[in-house]
């Protein structure tokens, strides 16, 4: 399937649909036949909202679409366009749907193994999701024979999920509801450089026992690829091969404006190679210093991002040090830069004018005096000066 997303007077719309080749007319189109599925806006205020919604579609309750698509070829095959009610138009949408999914369930006893077990899920998620509207609609009906060709309906639909197997317990199952919100939220941390990023596609990945998802923008262009180990747990933020010919992946731009962001979205980070997991917001006091925590011993480490003067950045693993609460400096102390990036203000002392805090860092406004002027400096970046006896 297929998924456009079309701006029409300020506010978006999807497409979906199962072939590029298809009649415009057979379509799922979220404007015109919203009204067939419970719960769907007509239009979105953005892109990413739009394909959000579309994608969900797509993945639980794909029969919409194809039910539309039947619809369509079918009054176009009769010649003869039989104008029905809203209601009876849902009656007989949901009529097909049940006819597509039974058709379904019946083509699953010829495959075997992983790619049954996967059919076998898909149509477990589509099933929950008929069985719940065509019962909302049987309360919705107002004619009497719409009522009672949707209880059919609903009896048809139970008779299919009792003839299922029993689900087995699958931890992938929900690894991938995890990464696929985690997802939402990198996609999320990274509008401020592209307003229309969405996430593209989730896949797992057999032979590495991982997932990877993919941040896409409107046109559908990779941005970032996401890697996430058998744990689930995020180890990988790259640049596409498009983003790095602008962007490269050492480069303090891509650490500023992807690496960090996504980072702080998803709420954690475990370098490949590495037993520990790095959790921002356990402050060990820099924006980039990270509380973390080994996970086969449980000890406690930093996990430093390493900013050289080169341009380059790179992720270093330091023991946890104490430091006393009352060390951090605040409004009247005389602090010195202790920042060798920073060349202008490396060894200049200057006084505290004001002190921000963020949820696991905090900044300085330190007035260097002496033509530097003030600026803003993490507390890392800064040595308390003894004052003078």
């Amino acid at each position: 399937m297929f998924i456009s997303i079309n701006k029409v007077g300020g506010r978006y719309e999807f497409a979906v649909g199962e072939s590029v080749s298809d009649d415009a007319g057979a379509f799922f189109r979220s404007s015109r036949d919203f009204h067939l599925v419970d719960g769907l806006p007509s239009t979105y205020g953005s892109f990413w909202e739009a394909h959000a919604w579309a994608s969900r579609l797509v993945e639980d309750r794909p029969s919409h679409v194809q039910a539309k698509r039947a619809a369509y070829y079918r009054k176009a095959a009769e010649q003869e366009e039989i104008l029905l009610s809203p209601e009876g138009e849902a009656v007989s949408h949901y009529s097909e749907q049940v006819s597509i999914v039974h058709e379904r369930m019946n083509g699953i006893e010829s495959l075997e193994g992983k790619d049954k077990e996967q059919a076998l899920a898909k149509l477990r998620k589509e099933l929950a999701g008929l069985a719940k509207e065509v019962g909302q609609a049987v309360q919705l009906a107002e004619e009497k024979d719409s009522r009672r060709q949707l209880q059919e309906m609903v009896s048809q639909v139970k008779g299919m999920e009792e003839k299922l197997p029993p689900e087995s317990p699958d931890p992938k199952k929900a690894g991938k509801n995890f990464v696929v919100a985690a997802s939402e939220k990198a996609a999320e941390a990274v509008r401020p450089s592209h307003p229309d990023a969405c996430v593209g596609r989730v896949g797992y990945l057999p032979d590495e026992d991982r997932y990877e998802s993919v941040i896409s923008g409107p046109s559908g262009e990779d941005l970032v690829v996401l890697g996430f180990d058998s744990d689930f747990l995020l180890d990988s933020v790259m640049p596409s091969q498009r983003t790095a010919q602008a962007v490269p992946y050492h480069s303090l731009e891509f650490l500023d404006r992807y690496w960090e962001p996504v980072v702080r979205a998803v709420g954690h980070f475990s370098p490949r190679g590495s037993s520990s997991v790095m959790v921002p917001g356990v402050s060990p006091g820099s924006r980039h210093r990270f509380g973390a925590f080994n996970r086969k011993t449980g000890g406690l480490a930093v996990l430093a991002v390493k900013t050289p003067e080169s341009g380059s950045w790179w992720i270093h693993e330091e023991k946890m040090r104490k430091t006393a609460a009352s060390s951090s400096p605040r409004e009247g102390d005389e602090v010195r830069c202790v920042a060798r990036r920073l060349p202008s203000y490396y060894g200049r002392t200057g006084n505290v004018t004001a002190v921000r805090a963020h949820t696991d860092y905090s900044e300085v406004r330190v007035d260097f005096r002496r033509g530097l002027g003030p600026c803003w400096l993490e507390t890392s970046d800064v040595e308390m000066v003894p004052p003078v006896a």
